[in-house]
């Protein structure tokens, strides 16, 4: 080629290299490749003639050719078929020595350097003609990219602080900031200790929130890639609330937990009226990664807490639902066959682990239920009825009147026929039941709302539940109670006996004589037919 035989004297004694950064990045070239280094040459040569008309095409060429054999001689990237874009990735992550982390940063750079191969292109070929000054700011960033990729952490870093120190960053400092975030350590120790909330605009317009990271498998194992961008993000959410939701509500990733739980915590740092714009997004999080190792459930009840300190109550009870609703829960992998065999069928469980459930119960519940516990209350029992509901589906039970409560929970009040190992359904029940009796402890106006919140429900649990409150407060709801007994239609539903039979032996002395008269008869009634 021309241009490898032009140049066989060193670059220090030719009059084209004019900064220290020019000379450290040919070296770094030309120690990889005297083809990389000898084009490199060939664009400053050619930028040194200025009596030559030809001089933009033919430097541009020089910067074409050098990028083309670029991926070849930086990094041992065979000519295979794939797109320059691809080569360039695969480029950049051969020379980082974390390899694929932050790979989106990997796509932004590798997509630059294309753009910059086309106006290249154009520019040797007279298509789109450049000026001097714009040839040489397009070829400034290619050397800083360079610089970058072939410069150890240390000599980059150096740049980088040189940034961070300005007080009022301009557009030229970020073109010059997007050359230096190409490997992994760059853009974490950019952001790490980026503090001026002036960048931010400038970031956010040259795109670099643009792209959080998606989950990643590699040969069977899953990466959750952490984003350097939210922790900067975090520091500026209160100065750009507006913009700063608008990046998290616009996140189009699907599966990260790592990244979700990072956007939850920018979500902590907004001011309320936008963090409750966060809420449909908190959604789509848990419904990705709720039953998963993270710390994304955490980070959402300390959002919920924070609505509740500031008064935000509806956005409070709204991620209250989010963290404990119920669903169905999938069939392990590998037991199919045998619950065919030996008819399993799928419980009602959290989206949540049992263990983070039964945690957001002793925690959340109880925050929320210090503020408002009659909602408290009907939040629980919507969970139970929708629990019992999608069990009561693929069971094919579809009458409401049964349930099989009284078999995964034999009583409401504290008993020993209930199990010692108790799952999220019995947790629910018994915090629900708690909730109840200091609801109902509270006055005559209350137990009234919470026997209307009881009667919303259909299944038998919640009239176990009612038969619980009459026989816990049993002089204050002596008519509920000679209802029950006169008319004990309730000893036909065998999810009933035991509350029934508990009522019965704690409240009949209280029962007027015609009530105790009409019991006893259904009862004669009953020995007489042999039943």
């Amino acid at each position: 080629m021309a241009n490898d035989a032009l140049y066989s004297t060193s670059a220090e004694n030719l009059p084209v290299l004019h900064q220290e950064r020019q000379l450290a990045v040919y070296n770094c070239l030309k120690a990889y490749s005297s083809k990389l280094a000898n084009r490199y040459l060939g664009v400053h040569f050619a930028l040194n003639q200025p009596q030559n008309p030809e001089e933009i095409p033919q430097a541009a060429h020089s910067a074409r050719e050098l990028l083309r054999i670029l991926p070849t001689h930086l990094a041992q990237i065979p000519q295979i078929n794939a797109s320059h874009c691809e080569r360039y990735e695969m480029m950049l992550r051969k020379k980082d020595a974390a390899g694929n982390k932050f790979d989106m940063e990997k796509v932004r750079v590798a997509k630059f350097i294309r753009e910059l191969q086309d106006k290249f292109e154009n520019a040797s070929h007279h298509r789109g003609e450049l000026t001097k000054s714009e040839f040489e700011e397009l070829f400034a960033q290619l050397e800083a990219l360079l610089y970058t990729i072939t410069s150890p952490f240390f000599e980059v870093e150096k740049t980088l602080t040189e940034l961070l120190i300005k007080e009022n960053p301009s557009k030229t400092d970020v073109r010059q900031l997007k050359s230096l975030l190409v490997k992994s350590k760059h853009v974490e120790y950019w952001f790490k200790n980026l503090d001026n909330p002036l960048w931010f605009p400038l970031l956010r317009e040259a795109g670099l929130f643009a792209s959080p990271p998606e989950m990643k498998k590699d040969e069977g194992v899953i990466y959750y890639s952490y984003w350097p961008q939210a922790e900067y993000l975090q520091k500026c959410a209160r100065l750009f609330p507006e913009e700063i939701r608008d990046v998290v509500m616009n996140s189009t990733v699907k599966h990260n937990c790592t990244l979700f739980y990072q956007l939850a915590q920018i979500a902590n740092s907004l001011p309320p009226a936008y963090a409750k714009r966060c809420l449909p997004a908190a959604k789509k999080w848990l419904d990705a990664c709720g039953g998963e190792l993270s710390l994304l459930p955490d980070e959402l009840v300390k959002l919920a807490e924070n609505f509740l300190q500031i008064g935000e109550d509806d956005a409070a009870f709204e991620l209250g639902r989010l963290l404990t609703g119920m669903k169905l829960a999938n069939q392990q992998e590998g037991i199919e066959d045998l619950a065919a065999i030996v008819d399993i069928k799928p419980e009602a469980t959290s989206i949540l682990s049992e263990w983070r459930y039964g945690k957001i119960l002793k925690t959340l519940i109880p925050s929320l239920a210090n503020r408002d516990i009659g909602r408290t209350i009907v939040l629980l029992c919507d969970n139970l009825d929708t629990a019992i509901r999608v069990e009561n589906e693929i069971n094919q039970i579809t009458t409401t009147s049964y349930d099989q409560s009284w078999i995964w929970h034999p009583a409401i009040e504290d008993h020993s026929q209930n199990t010692d190992f108790p799952q999220l359904k019995d947790k629910m029940v018994t915090i629900a039941r708690d909730l109840l009796l200091q609801f109902c402890r509270l006055g005559k106006a209350q137990q009234l709302e919470a026997f209307q919140i009881l009667a919303r429900y259909d299944y038998p649990l919640f009239r176990r539940m009612e038969l619980f409150l009459m026989t816990e407060f049993p002089k204050e709801n002596i008519p509920m109670i000679e209802q029950k007994v006169a008319d004990p239609q309730g000893l036909d539903n065998d999810c009933l006996h035991h509350e029934f039979y508990r009522l019965l032996e704690n409240t009949f002395g209280l029962c007027s004589e015609k009530t105790k008269k009409a019991y006893l008869d259904w009862v004669n009634r009953g020995q007489d037919n042999g039943n």
